[in-house]
């Protein structure tokens, strides 16, 4: 339900800002699953925003690779929701991948992605 996926989402905020990254990850999960059921695998928004929230959370941990996939994964939802059009929500995605391969400190890649963001915005 809708209802417990935003609860959900609302606690993993919490946790997020409690530098509680792995109770954060715990419940952008249940969320995450919860929304997939709900969307039936189509491309939305929320699911877009909850990869986001958990690659936040990956980045807390240091785990950039897994923040990057994450990540990722939010982008190819966001642009399949935006029907490959630009948007201002894709140059947002595309400006928060340059922000972890800058904290990766993968420089080139960053430059490529706040490149790629700043030509969609």
């Amino acid at each position: 339900h809708l209802d417990t996926s935003s609860a959900l989402c609302e606690l993993g905020e919490i946790y997020l800002e409690k530098n509680a990254y792995q109770k954060a990850i715990q419940h952008y999960k249940a969320a995450l699953a919860i929304e997939r059921a709900v969307y039936q695998g189509q491309p939305h928004a929320q699911i877009a925003a909850i990869l986001k929230w958990l690659g936040d959370a990956c980045v807390g941990l240091k785990k950039y690779q897994k923040a990057m996939n994450y990540q990722e994964e939010a982008l190819d939802n966001i642009i399949k929701f935006y029907n490959n059009k630009p948007h201002q929500q894709v140059g947002i995605h595309l400006c928060i991948m340059g922000s972890i391969c800058l904290k990766a400190k993968k420089f080139k890649k960053a430059i490529e992605w706040y490149q790629r963001s700043y030509e969609m915005l």
